[in-house]
């Protein structure tokens, strides 16, 4: 009766590993999905600001996926983007049949988290006259996101030691190979964000083979690349300041459980 117990447990050991192993394999394919959705005002993902607070497998297949944001009265359009955007992006896996968001301890979750289950528009929850709103808001913050990210890969550059002239001549090819030369994880998230932003902004394609171009697609002159800098730290130098602040609130809303409202 022993030999078989430990024959059985030497058979079933792999097999549960096999699933512990799949199960965390899983996680990490969602974790890589909600890595692509954006705070749209602070240009950081959910993930790397901490404000998923949950994920769970449940059985057949369905994700559940819990959201806290760092104050009850986070804007009610930026808390409907992530949600929205975070089922969205699980739902694009192949094995995932279901997924429900929660979004937790906000003004608005019990309108977001129904509208979510329901399948409903931002319109039909929160008023047709807000759904141009929030549209307007979305191409509003991917601009900025667009511009903060160009600012970060140009000044990379310049730390090493690139000349304006190749900067401004730099094709993204060229970029995509130089950054594959430094192993640098910032470097590689920022261009990955920014060649996707690039593709969705520029509507202008004549210079579309150029690194850096303008949000109108034109591109930035060797003489004016300082200056260019400038206007950019300008129109983004919020994002960083409002992102530190609010993962300073996230910490000490929930750092002993508590729930500041």
């Amino acid at each position: 009766m022993i030999l078989t117990l430990v024959i059985s447990l030497t058979i079933l050991k792999p097999r549960m590993l096999q699933l512990n192993n799949s199960k965390a394999y899983k996680l990490r394919e969602i974790k890589n999905c909600l890595n692509t959705v954006f705070d749209p005002e602070l240009d950081e993902s959910i993930i790397d600001l901490g404000f998923v607070s949950n994920i769970e497998i449940k059985p057949n297949f369905h994700v559940s996926i819990e959201l806290k944001l760092p104050t009850y009265f986070c804007s009610a359009n930026f808390a409907w983007i992530m949600c929205y955007d975070s089922k969205k992006a699980v739902e694009k896996l192949s094995w995932v049949l279901d997924v429900e968001v929660e979004l937790v301890d906000h003004f608005v979750m019990n309108k977001v988290n129904k509208g979510l289950k329901n399948n409903e528009t931002f319109s039909s929850i929160f008023g047709a006259n807000k759904a141009n709103d929030i549209t307007k808001l979305r191409i509003k913050f991917d601009k900025k996101a667009y511009l903060n990210r160009q600012s970060l890969l140009i000044q990379f550059l310049r730390k090493k030691n690139l000349l304006d002239s190749e900067i401004v001549n730099m094709t993204l090819d060229n970029l995509t190979i130089f950054a594959s030369k430094f192993y640098d994880d910032e470097f590689n998230k920022n261009l990955r964000r920014y060649i996707t932003l690039k593709e969705k902004l520029i509507k202008n394609k004549k210079n579309i083979n150029f690194a850096f171009l303008d949000l109108d697609g034109s591109k930035i002159q060797e003489n004016n690349l300082l200056e260019h800098l400038r206007i950019l730290r300008r129109t983004t130098g919020s994002i960083t300041a409002n992102s530190e602040m609010c993962k300073i609130l996230m910490k000490e809303r929930y750092s002993a459980g508590g729930q500041i409202k």
